[in-house]
């Protein structure tokens, strides 16, 4: 089964016309980062308010709070396993007179409190009438919600985005509510959400500007399908002129049959067809100009075309053969018959499975004596990627385990739980690796673990990246001072500055480059920090965080000082990564083993062989091991 993304991303673009009025559509509009320890938004566009005044309605005995915090985080806390119409914290959002604002999406970075009574959260923009808030007000749209239920909030910071159930467009203030329930009602261990940021895209127009959509993301698709999309158009007030519509094209990837929206339809507001057909691997950009007068908008139409696409049912036709093939080895078979992309390399406990309307899929079956995986040909990912795919466990008892990692060479870099036996979507984006890297699909080594895979995809991601993993780890001798630490960094299609910080300001270390420009980033610099040994005290090791530029995820870097661990150089092979309360070692010659955290204690010390899990509290770790045949030292992140 062909399966196509259909996602929105957001692109500005403002400077492509320099002589004519340019309507940038689903844009960023405004944005607030508390770290500042401010209401103040940090941004926001000409013609519309973002209040710096955050208020509390309650009209009922129970608590609700909002405030900013000391470490720098919006936290709303309340009472109440339900959210309330008569209780909520809430955001002003003004037009200035004469402005039309539409708030289509919301980014928000965000957290529950460790150990709090904090479960759901969701945000309404409300239509106070012209009034200021009060009980039951009417909604306008959802702008932070889950089909019909809240968002569960997530224990650790995490970046989500939202589209709003409507593209409500507003030109007298609304409110953004700010609501997080409780696990169970308790008006003393209240609820307890933390708010790192908050974005909101859409737009800001006047009459007579032209409204389409901002952008379209076609997804993946393979050379020779098509996919089309609907774009729509509209003239804000209406119009008496037709609008042109140009569709600028330099890979031939894109077709549009329209080059005029009459005035009619432009007032009353239309769609025009866009068709995606790539013809060669790799990403593919255009857009679609619409002008009328002065007014010029343009649509941003990207798709990316696979370099990897694994559908497993592709070559088998005859259900009669599926049935024969299910619970088969898929080593049994001849990858080049049965395969779309031969040379991957399966383990013995893998098999065919058969899932219902997707036909075959693989399955991890795990033993007791080794994790189940499933691994790529060799790929070139040495430009941003992104991972698409389908998982499951294979039954939904609770006894079937459906833990499963996605390993890039040997880093993870997805995990999940997998829930149930519904074949879910799963997308990762924003990594880098080598032009001949892997991707490893890996299960546990128990009896119990069974994760069933399909319709994998690798392609080009637009999105921003670095070439910094989500966590790493740079070790350095401080036998000579002082010492400058060089961290090569190369950015891709960022939106903004990077920073860096470094966490606690511990003894010895200064960070000399907080802020990487977008142009220093892409064209490839370095991250300095320089290290003086303290005259007092011990050596310890140190953390960065790097983030900005439009990252989905933060970036961390650990620094790791020999004087503090007594850690050397990596030459030994061993597969290791952490994974819920474990940290899972698989080599085949005995070794020692010593797992360090970040301030430099052993909390480990053991001998393994063969398969190993070892129980460990969540955090970050580095872990040591050594054999007759060398060392190897890598970082770990148990969840």
């Amino acid at each position: 089964m062909k399966q196509v993304r259909q996602k929105v991303f957001i692109v500005i673009s403002l400077l492509l016309f320099a002589t004519t009025s340019i309507v940038a559509q689903h844009e960023l509009i405004a944005k607030y980062d508390f770290t500042t320890k401010s209401t103040v938004p940090v941004f926001q566009v000409p013609g519309v308010d973002f209040g710096s005044q955050f208020g509390v309605w309650n009209s009922t005995e129970f608590p609700h709070q909002v405030a900013i915090s000391e470490d720098g985080y919006l936290e709303v806390r309340g009472y109440g396993t339900g959210v309330s119409s008569q209780r909520y914290g809430y955001i002003p959002i003004t037009p200035d007179e004469g402005k039309t604002v539409c708030i289509s999406r919301v980014v928000i970075r965000h957290f529950k409190e460790d150990g709090s009574n904090t479960a759901r959260t969701r945000s309404y923009l409300y239509d106070m009438e012209g009034s200021a808030p009060k009980d039951g007000p009417k909604i306008s749209t959802q702008l932070i919600q889950n089909n019909n239920g809240g968002v569960l909030i997530p224990a650790t910071l995490t970046q989500q985005s939202f589209n709003a159930t409507i593209n409500h467009e507003f030109n007298s203030v609304r409110y953004m509510s700010l609501s997080a329930t409780q696990s169970s009602n308790d008006v003393n261990n209240l609820s307890h959400w933390k708010i790192e940021s908050l974005e909101f895209y859409g737009y800001v127009v006047s009459p007579g500007d032209i409204v389409a959509t901002g952008s379209i993301n076609f997804g993946n698709v393979q050379i020779g399908n098509e996919v089309d999309q609907s774009v729509s158009i509209r003239v804000i007030g209406g119009t008496s002129t037709d609008v042109t519509v140009e569709l600028i094209d330099p890979t031939n990837s894109f077709f549009c049959m329209q080059t005029v929206v009459e005035a009619i339809d432009a007032t009353a507001g239309t769609n025009v067809r866009v068709s995606y057909m790539p013809s060669s691997f790799g990403r593919h950009e255009a857009q679609l100009k619409f002008t009328s007068g002065d007014k010029v908008v343009i649509t941003q139409l990207t798709g990316s075309c696979p370099m990897l696409n694994e559908n497993f049912t592709y070559y088998v036709t005859d259900r009669i053969i599926w049935e024969e093939m299910d619970s088969t080895k898929m080593n049994d078979y001849d990858q080049q018959d049965y395969l779309q992309v031969p040379g991957w390399n399966f383990s013995d406990s893998v098999y065919w499975h058969l899932s219902g309307a997707y036909g075959l899929g693989i399955e991890l079956r795990g033993s007791q004596d080794q994790a189940a995986f499933a691994a790529t040909p060799e790929l070139d990912l040495s430009m941003p990627f992104g991972l698409e795919f389908r998982s499951k466990k294979m039954s939904n008892r609770t006894t079937v385990l459906g833990e499963l990692y996605v390993l890039v060479d040997t880093d993870t870099i997805y995990s999940i739980e997998n829930p149930n036996n519904v074949l879910s979507l799963r997308t990762v984006e924003g990594f880098i690796a080598t032009p001949e890297s892997k991707i490893t699909f890996v299960g546990l080594a128990n009896d119990s673990s069974k994760i069933v895979v399909d319709e994998i995809s690798v392609f080009p991601t637009f999105k921003p990246t670095l070439s910094l993993p989500a966590y790493s780890t740079i070790q350095f001798s401080s036998s000579e001072q002082p010492v400058t630490i060089n961290i090569p960094v190369k950015a891709y299609q960022l939106e903004s500055d990077v920073q860096i910080e470094l966490f606690g300001n511990p003894d010895g270390y200064e960070l000399l480059t907080p802020v990487l420009t977008i142009a220093d980033a892409e064209a490839g610099s370095n991250i300095q920090v320089k290290y003086t040994k303290p005259q007092e005290g011990v050596e310890v090791n140190a953390t960065l965080e790097v983030k900005g530029g439009g990252l989905t995820e933060y970036r961390y870097i650990n620094l790791i000082n020999d004087a503090a661990t007594g850690l050397s150089q990596s030459t030994l092979n061993a597969l290791v990564y952490g994974r819920k309360g474990s940290v899972v070692v698989q080599i085949d010659e005995q070794s020692s083993i010593e797992i360090f955290s970040l301030d430099g204690k052993k909390v480990v010390n053991q001998l393994v062989s063969g398969y190993n899990e070892i129980s460990i509290n969540k955090g970050l770790y580095i872990v040591r091991i050594v054999n007759a045949t060398g060392t190897k030292i890598q970082k770990i992140h148990v969840r």
